[in-house]
């Protein structure tokens, strides 16, 4: 009784122990194994495994621990995920901002450029680089007099 291991687990160590031995036991000989050896030995593997093992207390706390940290991993994953997406397209959106700031601020410019030129000095430079007919002065008849 000096052993302190539950049962199940000294059960899954003889369990493991046989299957090494078996391995071994095909590794090392020379001669084929006959496939109902084979067959047979597949079941009473596929039987011990299929017989249900029962955990201590202990045993289920420890893998309950282990899902509950894989769980919050995952979770905290998964929100790391999702806040590099969102600073891809906050990153994105951003950029497009910037840019079409930048088009309306350079819109706004030639709009206040043309605002400033006044109708007057437009039509002192189309007069200079179209030409113009010489405006005729208005002559009084001497009957009009």
């Amino acid at each position: 009784m000096g052993d302190k291991r539950p049962r199940d687990e000294d059960d899954q160590a003889s369990k493991r122990r046989r299957y090494e031995e078996d391995d071994e036991d095909l590794g090392e000989k020379n001669e084929p194994i006959s496939l109902e050896e084979l067959r047979d030995k597949m079941r009473e593997r596929e039987k011990e495994l299929s017989r249900p093992t029962f955990l201590t207390k202990e045993q289920r706390m420890k893998i309950a621990m282990a899902k509950r940290e894989e769980a919050a991993k995952d979770k905290q994953r998964k929100l790391q995920e999702i806040q590099k997406e969102r600073e891809e397209i906050f990153s994105g959106r951003r950029q497009r901002e910037q840019e079409s700031e930048a088009r309306n601020a350079a819109e706004r410019y030639l709009q206040a450029r043309k605002e400033d030129i006044s109708n007057q000095e437009l039509d002192k430079i189309k007069t200079k680089y179209l030409g113009s007919k010489p405006v005729k002065k208005k002559v009084i008849k001497p009957s009009e007099k």
